[in-house]
């Protein structure tokens, strides 16, 4: 094979570093399995390149990564000695028992760890080839059976080489992102693991959306809320609770009913809740959110819920923390946020604390009020007080 192919062997040094490529790219592919949870779908349905995302992420199953796993244990490295100078990376040289695999002159000179242009990245796409994924001229009918319909090579080893990878540096023994401290690993908190992250139930998010719509609605309807923009010119205090307006409440209720919900139950998270404004109508669940109780308070759910859907409307929050932005451009966020008159947290404290009822629920309704609906706002609030005080103090009817 070697005379007919150009191949041969390598030096002790070309080994050395063919053999740590190989080592890197298993325990890369062990660690993905390992972290399956938060890098592959459960379902085998999603074993294909998802084009109904905005970003055209690939995803790959459990059984692919085993596979590739299988093909590189066991692979036999050997060099390409072809004097042409070409852009393969490695080529690919099927046989009954074992795959030849032969480096070429570009292999060598590509990044040792994990990223774009990897030496691993460049044996985990080989192996890709071997199982048949197409961009590779030797493919015959016999091999179409393993071809995934719109997955190619390339996409795999983009998975690994940036969707999985991780963002952050690796210093002092470990990887500022997430704190995991393996070398060769993929991240847990990587781009593609938030669109791997699963929906809630149907019956959750119906739950979600009555409490939060619930108290939403009531809001409009009790009339707790300024009409358009309130000029204040002539007062002689200026008001100092959050003016929700009509609008904004309208706002609100429209884009709740075209919201999803994610969990993220990832270890580590303290979060209540976050976005990723580039996906325009995401929530992303995190474990203390479901520690908030389900009637409006303070860091409720329905609250929570109501201060994300407020992020998702371009209103900034004085948590930053609470937004993401997975595509890690902001232009676009900024230039939303830079005629919101309000912050989202403040939106947020109109419902949980000015709106919210102060007596108790108690045998079906509040002591309060004797509202019997259970999310819902206080005809008696702050808020009320507040609404009736401004319209005192002589502003023009239209805005109240």
């Amino acid at each position: 094979m070697e005379d007919l192919f150009q191949i041969g062997s390598m030096t002790d040094e070309e080994y050395t570093i063919a053999t740590e490529a190989q080592t890197r790219a298993l325990a890369i592919l062990n660690d993905v399995l390992s972290k399956k949870e938060w890098m592959l779908p459960e379902e085998i349905s999603e074993y294909k390149k998802r084009e109904d995302s905005h970003h055209g992420y690939p995803v790959l199953h459990e059984e692919l990564v085993l596979s590739l796993i299988y093909i590189l244990e066991n692979m036999v490295l050997l060099k390409d000695e072809s004097s042409e100078e070409d852009i393969d990376v490695a080529i690919v040289y099927p046989g009954p028992d074992y795959t030849v695999i032969a480096l070429c002159q570009a292999f060598w000179a590509r990044q040792e760890y994990l990223s774009q242009a990897s030496r691993p990245g460049a044996l985990i796409l080989a192996a890709a080839h071997t199982l048949g994924y197409p961009e590779i001229t030797w493919m015959t009918d016999s091999w179409a059976k393993y071809r995934a319909p719109t997955l190619t090579a390339t996409d795999i080893c983009t998975a690994l080489e940036v969707w999985m990878n991780h963002g952050g540096v690796y210093r002092d023994g470990s990887y500022t992102c997430c704190g995991e401290k393996a070398r060769d690993s993929v991240c847990v908190q990587c781009r593609l693991s938030f669109e791997i992250l699963p929906y809630v139930s149907d019956a959750e998010e119906e739950d979600l959306k009555r409490s939060a719509l619930g108290v939403l609605l009531d809001c409009k309807r009790k009339g707790l809320f300024v009409n358009g923009e309130p000029h204040l010119e002539g007062l002689s205090t200026m008001p100092t609770f959050p003016m929700i307006t009509l609008q904004m409440v309208e706002d609100l209720i429209g884009k709740l009913q075209h919201v999803r919900f994610r969990r993220d139950d990832r270890p580590g998270n303290a979060k209540h809740a976050y976005v990723d404004r580039r996906s325009k109508d995401t929530i992303y669940l995190c474990s203390f959110f479901w520690k908030g109780k389900d009637y409006l308070t303070c860091g409720s759910q329905p609250g929570t819920i109501i201060l994300h859907v407020a992020q998702l409307l371009g209103y900034r929050d004085l948590l930053s923390s609470t937004t993401v932005d997975i595509s890690m451009d902001t232009t676009s966020q900024c230039i939303m946020e830079a005629d919101k008159p309000i912050r989202a947290d403040q939106i947020c404290a109109a419902f949980e604390s000015w709106m919210n009822h102060r007596g108790q629920y108690v045998d079906g309704s509040y002591t309060c009020c004797m509202e019997t609906v259970r999310n819902s706002v206080c005809e008696r609030s702050v808020m009320k007080s507040c609404v009736l005080e401004l319209k005192q103090n002589s502003l023009p009817d239209a805005f109240l």
